[in-house]
């Protein structure tokens, strides 16, 4: 995983814990704050953030709110943080606090204090948790072997989708990471600008996105990489080189450059980011935000000498996450370059809000280096998604060379960001947690049979999500169902394959709605209905199409109805087509 995190702890002089008391209404403070303010002085400043009382229904809402009403959610969570920010206000002004930086997307603030000051912060009734701002390192890359171009964009399919005329036109992605080459001939043109809609620098408050050179190996000096470019050539860039190098060439990118000129960050440097990529010019309409975030980074934290276990859950960005994923926004990261072993999965990654990838080869295989699971969080499948990790052939900074050899799990969160791209392009109108369900749901399985926690569900697949995304439209009446006495018809558009083939549907009937009582329906493109018969008329309902996928790898669509008022289904007729099915 190309930047790969790992936290810094810079103090050393003991200072006791008990400078935060316990208490039933005190915050909970996060291990590697307690560990830092153990080796602290009385009057040194140490970086925090502050999450202020959370709202669980706000929470719960994680994978439902969606696009549509991104606005009041983005105005909702503003309105609270500034109620939350007033009140603080009093314990700001009385502890000489005057540099505190809200951070609205998780109803917080990062400032710096003395341990006196945060034990007194520690015990306010407003303050939920406190968080050390850690400092965050860009790691180095996996070194790797010579290129065969093009094999990745292949195994994953993406050369199917753009033979249909899909290629990301249409959408949006923002990439957090060291900044992006806007003069790289393969980039400066799907740059979604102006700046203040499509550059975010939290250090120098430049006018245009730029990419800082980093050394991607210490022990080769020929090894100047420009990160974030090579991130982001991998999901958008055209074929200047001569051959196409982005999987989704015709999508826009936008950037923060969230590590800076010594290559570290900050905890709430990488959380005023995140709130970026949803409201990027801060004016409340979130029409500009993104539609996919790339993190092609994550946590390690190493044994810090105090005798504290490394963690492996860091819940530092979870909120932020959380509201992202509220406002319908998709969100990758990077698997780790930590692996073979076990139980190696990193934050972000290991949030369950989080599609995390790790790394194959040319041949389908898990790297070595590649993170495996389960999840530090949550035990869960970790990664979710595998894609092409090595021997990537990518746009570099242009100071440097304009193209680069690459390895890391970094790149192939670019490959899923990238595979998002097209398939928003393709269905703009599908939430992105659908798009997800069906990568998901898609996915070659590799590996043991069923999801792992060396390749998740498996290697993406672009067309095959494609064709999952292809629901059957009804066409007639209104809810696509004519009931007449006992006879229900239903009529449906003939569909094609991402191949060109027409699908086929499976219609599953029932009088219940957890259909624990059945009747299955083949549909074929015979004829011009499929006519499904009841035994009496009744409210005629419809869910979207379920679909599973075989060990043989059949796939199987199915639509599935309920007939509320019905008294009995003798009988059933196929038919299908004039209309078509899913697959």
């Amino acid at each position: 995983m190309g930047a790969k995190i790992i936290s810094a702890i810079l103090w050393c002089v003991v200072f006791s814990v008990s400078a935060l008391p316990v208490s039933a209404k005190a915050a909970e403070v996060a291990p590697q704050l307690r560990a830092v303010l153990a080796r602290s002085v009385p009057d040194e400043k140490i970086p925090v953030i502050a999450t202020l009382s959370r709202s669980e229904e706000l929470v719960a809402q994680a994978r439902g709110f969606g696009r549509k009403h991104r606005d009041s959610l983005v105005r909702e969570l503003k309105e609270r943080s500034q109620r939350g920010r007033a009140e603080l206000e009093g314990f700001l002004r009385k502890y000489g606090i005057e540099d505190a930086t809200e951070l609205w997307l998780i109803n917080g603030i990062a400032l710096q204090a003395d341990p006196k000051t945060l034990a007194a912060l520690s015990e306010h009734p407003a303050v939920d948790t406190l968080y050390f701002d850690e400092t965050r390192q860009l790691s180095p890359e996996p070194r790797l072997s010579f290129p065969v171009h093009g094999w990745n964009i292949s195994q994953v399919g993406a050369y199917e989708l753009w033979d249909m005329g899909h290629s990301g036109a249409g959408a949006v992605v923002a990439v957090l990471d060291s900044g992006v080459d806007l003069e790289h001939p393969d980039l400066g043109s799907r740059w979604r600008g102006p700046a203040d809609v499509g550059w975010f620098d939290p250090y120098d408050d430049s006018p245009e996105p730029f990419d800082q050179i980093i050394q991607a190996d210490p022990e080769s000096p020929d090894s100047q990489l420009g990160h974030g470019t090579a991130v982001t050539g991998i999901i958008v860039a055209g074929d200047e080189f001569g051959l196409p190098l982005g999987m989704a060439p015709d999508s826009k990118w936008i950037a923060a450059r969230i590590f800076g000129p010594d290559n570290t960050s900050s905890s709430s440097k990488i959380i005023k980011a995140l709130e970026w990529t949803l409201d990027p010019n801060e004016d409340g309409n979130t029409a500009d935000a993104a539609d996919i975030v790339n993190n092609s980074w994550g946590i390690v934290v190493e044994d810090d000498q105090n005798g504290i276990e490394p963690e492996r859950c860091i819940e530092t960005y979870r909120r932020a996450i959380q509201g992202l994923k509220t406002a319908g926004v998709a969100v990758v990261a990077a698997a780790g370059n930590s692996g073979p072993d076990p139980f190696t999965s990193e934050s972000p990654g290991n949030y369950p809000e989080v599609l995390a990838v790790g790394a194959t080869d040319d041949e389908k295989r898990v790297t070595d280096f590649s993170a495996r699971g389960p999840s530090a969080c949550d035990d869960g499948v970790y990664p979710q998604l595998v894609a092409p990790g090595t021997m990537i052939m990518t746009t570099n900074a242009t100071a440097v060379s304009n193209y680069v050899t690459v390895a890391g799990t970094s790149f192939s969160a670019a490959h899923l960001s990238g595979a998002l791209a097209l398939l928003r392009g393709a269905f703009p109108d599908v939430d992105m947690a659908a798009i997800e369900d069906a990568l998901l749901v898609s996915a070659v399985d590799l590996g043991v049979s069923e999801p792992d926690n060396s390749y998740g569900h498996g290697l993406i697949d672009v067309p095959a999500a494609y064709d999952h995304l292809l629901t059957p439209v009804l066409a007639a009446p209104t809810n696509g169902a004519m009931v007449d006495g006992p006879e229900v018809t239903l009529r449906w558009e003939q569909l094609h394959d991402s191949r060109g083939y027409p699908l086929s549907a499976q219609v599953r009937i029932a009088t219940d709605d957890d259909f624990s009582e059945a009747t299955n329906v083949t549909a074929s493109a015979a004829s011009s209905t499929s006519l499904l018969w009841a035994g009496a008329a009744g409210l005629f309902l419809c869910s979207p199409l379920s679909r599973r996928r075989t060990r043989s790898g059949r796939i199987v669509r199915t639509l599935l109805i309920v007939i509320a008022l019905g008294f009995g289904m003798p009988a059933c007729g196929g038919g299908g087509g004039g209309g078509g099915g899913g697959r």
